[in-house]
């Protein structure tokens, strides 16, 4: 089974209960394919694949494709002049 994608951290979050709520609605929105839900192990709002999804395979052009629009959505911004 494939780890969870941790979104937030609870612990280190400056955001507010409702920002983190409203954040998660969003995700919940933008990727359909995923479950968005609360870990309390981790202490963390992670992602993870839906069942169909996870039928398919880690490899599959629908998992990766979610997997990247996620990534690229949460990059942080580059420094401009900082060496990649």
């Amino acid at each position: 089974m494939r780890p969870d994608i941790k979104v937030i951290d609870l612990r280190t979050t400056t955001r507010t209960m409702g920002q983190v709520v409203e954040r998660a609605t969003e995700l919940k929105a933008r990727y359909p394919g995923f479950e968005i839900l609360m870990d309390g192990d981790s202490y963390a709002i992670v992602m993870r694949p839906r069942e169909a999804i996870t039928y398919l395979g880690y490899r599959s052009a629908v998992y990766r494709t979610m997997l990247d629009r996620f990534r690229e959505a949460n990059r942080p911004a580059r420094i401009q002049g900082a060496v990649a």
